[in-house]
């Protein structure tokens, strides 16, 4: 399993996910850059870090990649860098001869790559 740095990750002041039932306008998912249409769901996340706030937008589809790699890792992160830690976790398990999880983290970059431009 690949080895996530989080020596250097401080904690949220604040984090607050509210899931949307149906989007009323659409958006775009801010991990994939894919399209949130109007009617679908998606999470809005709205973080406070060493005083600044900000607020971001994961479709269902990122929600769930997300989760499987929150069970992978016991992390979640922003959606925005959500595909640094895919890469990352792709690089360190090659580097461990993991093939099955670098394959496993291959295929979120790639179902990612297709419902946007991540």
């Amino acid at each position: 399993m690949c080895e996530i740095d989080l020596i250097d990750l401080e904690p949220c002041d604040l984090w607050n996910e509210t899931k949307i039932g149906k989007a009323r306008k659409a958006h775009v998912c801010d991990c994939c850059h894919g399209p949130i249409r109007v009617g679908e769901s998606y999470t809005k996340l709205f973080t406070v870090h060493d005083g600044d706030a900000a607020s971001e937008k994961s479709c269902q589809a990122c929600d769930a990649d997300a989760a499987e790699f929150q069970e992978d890792h016991s992390m979640r992160s922003v959606p925005s860098y959500m595909g640094e830690l895919y890469q990352q976790c792709v690089a360190d398990s090659l580097d461990e001869g993991d093939a099955v999880n670098a394959d496993k983290y291959q295929q979120i970059l790639k179902r990612r790559a297709e419902r946007g431009t991540a």
